[in-house]
Parts: C-alpha cells; sequence; structure tokens
C-alpha cells in the first residue's frame, strides 16, 4: 500500500508539471513566433533496476519495482505557426526553416527567435519590440538605417534589406544543425551561444506579415481539463490508500 502511495503520488506529480507547461502555452498563445512545448512520458518497467535519479521526480522505491509515469523531457513543437497580414513594413516572417538573430543591448548575448515584429530606435537600429535587442544581419552585426532619409524601407525574399531603393543591411536567418539542442531561455528566445548552425537555404522572408503562435487555445484548454482530471484521481487512490493502512493499522489485531 505504501508502494501504490507513492506510484499515485508520483502521478499527481507528473500531470501536475503537465498542468504548469500546458498553462505557460496557454498563457503565449497569442505571442507572434511562439512554439508550444509538450511534456514526453514514460512508463517505469517493471522490475527494472535502472535506479537513475535524473528522471522527474525519482523515488527508489517506485524505481526498483516498476510502475508509474516519469518525465523524460520537454519537446517544443516547431512547426510554422499561420501568417498573419499585418502590413507594416517592419514586420517579417520566416517560411520554411530558420530563426532570426538578435543581440541583447545590455549583455551583448546573441538569441534566436522566429517573432519578427521589429521597430527602428532613435539611432537608427532594428530592434525587438520591446527595444532590449539589436537586430543582426548576415555579418551578425547590427541592421542600422539612415534616420536622415526616408524610412521606406523594403525586403527581398533573401533577406536584403532596401532603404528608399538602395541596399543597405540585411537579416540574417540561421538553421541550427540539431534543432532538439534548442534551449528556451525566455521572451520567445531560444539560445545561440555553443550551437553549430548554417544560413537557410530553402527559406523565404515575407515583408508585412508576422508568424503567430503554434499554441492552439482550445485544444490547450481541453487538455488541461483532462489533465486536472488525472491529478484528481491519483490523488483520490493517494486517499483511498492511505485509509488502508488506516484501517490496517487501527484495525487489524484489534480483539
Amino acid at each position: 500500500m505504501i508502494y501504490g502511495t507513492r506510484t499515485s503520488a508520483l502521478g499527481a506529480m507528473a500531470q501536475e508539471a503537465k498542468l504548469s507547461l500546458l498553462a505557460n502555452n496557454i498563457a503565449n498563445s497569442s505571442t507572434n513566433g511562439f512554439k508550444g512545448d509538450r511534456l514526453a512520458f514514460r512508463e517505469r518497467l517493471v522490475e527494472a533496476l535502472e535506479n537513475n535519479s535524473r528522471y522527474g521526480y525519482y523515488n527508489g522505491m517506485v524505481h526498483k519495482n516498476g510502475g508509474a509515469p516519469f518525465i523524460e523531457n520537454v519537446v517544443t513543437d516547431f512547426e510554422q505557426g499561420s501568417l498573419k497580414q499585418t502590413g507594416n513594413i517592419l514586420d517579417f516572417s520566416i517560411s520554411g526553416d530558420g530563426f532570426f538573430v538578435v543581440q541583447d543591448l545590455k549583455s551583448k548575448q546573441r538569441f534566436m527567435t522566429r517573432n519578427g515584429g521589429f521597430k527602428v530606435d532613435p539611432l537608427g537600429n532594428l530592434v525587438t519590440q520591446d527595444g532590449a535587442a539589436a537586430v543582426l544581419n548576415a555579418d551578425l552585426s547590427p541592421v542600422r538605417f539612415e534616420i536622415d532619409q526616408p524610412l521606406n524601407v523594403s525586403a527581398a525574399r533573401n533577406g536584403i534589406l532596401y532603404q528608399n531603393g538602395l541596399e543597405i543591411s540585411s537579416l540574417a536567418v540561421i538553421v541550427p544543425q540539431n534543432i532538439d539542442m534548442l534551449e528556451k531561455v525566455g521572451n520567445n528566445l531560444f539560445g545561440f551561444e555553443g550551437l553549430q548552425f548554417s544560413g537557410a537555404q530553402n527559406s523565404e522572408i515575407n515583408q508585412g506579415s508576422i508568424e503567430m503562435s503554434t499554441v492552439n487555445s482550445f485544444t490547450e484548454m481541453s487538455e488541461m481539463i483532462q489533465t486536472v482530471r488525472n491529478v484528481e484521481m491519483n490523488l483520490r487512490m493517494v486517499t483511498l490508500q492511505d485509509a488502508s493502512v488506516d484501517r490496517l493499522v487501527n484495525g487489524v489485531g484489534r480483539a
């Protein structure tokens, strides 16, 4: 019964972790370029003596005797989101693989993102909407426009940027060699340093449109309701097994 209690408790904890992930997905269902996450579960094999403490919600008794799920990893859905036409000349989207490259203005760290909603700061730099990072060109240098000229910007499909008909810069679009190694770092950004990447060969830049989130809020809400029920069922089992232990301790052997 103690084993069953721990198994049910681990199941509830795994489902609660899924709830947190679903809540984050729903909160970002309207975030431009956001990629939803999924938890990959795996069931512990019966009598599996793997004894591997790296798994989420590790418990020695359960690992030794088997049963209960564990969280193997978090998988990001990199499927392309739908493109929304905005008409804004500083909004860009990518058709195909690849990410834009931005550089934090304070830390100078580089990141990748699919959110192509940009603006121009007072110095002529192309930056993210929150103004915290500069957008980089194919040479991984900041994209800059001439501020003493009209901001008549156009973009070619290959990312070349023109101002008033004259080529002035470009948009870096890179493709990581192993997309499964990408790590979310917050603010709809992915880590950049230490990764191997190449230039996008089969991707196109679209001006005046932006990529939407891959999260379907209705699907996520439906899954969240089911997950809440799973948590409740596991906790109910914990309660029932606790009551059984109580009867065993206080009732068995009594005259």
